[in-house]
């Protein structure tokens, strides 16, 4: 009898032993490590919308969109550009308005991480490729044009390349 108390012990321990996996007694170990590479990389700032600078004369009825292309083998932007006047008031100013357009664009290595220009001199100091143009905006019509950005007046050219911005500045003249 002592036996049959003994067979559930020994077909439990097999089991024990078959659910816990191999039985090797062979002493090889296997350490898993864990290696940790940091790569250095180079922080950049990158401006990810372009910039739209309105002067306060400008009346809020015209509404600015504006977009860039890459020209020239990546040696240029191709800013364009529409004013919308159609929502102005044809009696406020009927002679329109004279507005210098600057078009800028600019490689983000180039200029300081708060570059944040708000004027036409601001442009100037920081050497960034632009362009400037008077146009003349009447009531209620649509003006569109186009800028070529390539290279600024201290010769400093833009890679399109590398990370990039631009931005259109509105001044009444």
């Amino acid at each position: 009898m002592k036996q049959i108390h003994l067979l559930p012990l020994l077909i439990a321990m097999a089991f024990f032993v078959m659910a816990t996996g191999c039985t090797t007694t062979d002493s090889t170990q296997i350490n898993e490590q864990t290696t940790t590479v940091t790569i250095p990389t180079q922080q950049q700032s990158v401006i990810s919308e372009p910039f739209i600078i309105k002067s306060g004369d400008i009346p809020e009825e015209i509404t600015i969109t504006y977009d860039a292309k890459p020209v020239n083998e990546n040696t240029a932007v191709l800013i364009y550009y529409t004013l919308d006047s159609t929502k102005t008031d044809s009696y406020s100013n009927p002679n329109g308005w004279k507005i210098i357009v600057t078009a800028f664009a600019y490689n983000t290595k180039n200029v300081h991480a708060d570059f944040n220009p708000d004027s036409i001199q601001d442009i100037m100091d920081s050497k960034v490729p632009y362009e400037s143009r008077s146009i003349h905006v009447y009531p209620n019509n649509v003006y569109s044009d186009k800028i070529e950005i390539s290279d600024s007046p201290s010769d400093q050219k833009i890679d399109l390349n590398k990370p990039y911005n631009y931005g259109i500045l509105l001044t009444l003249q």
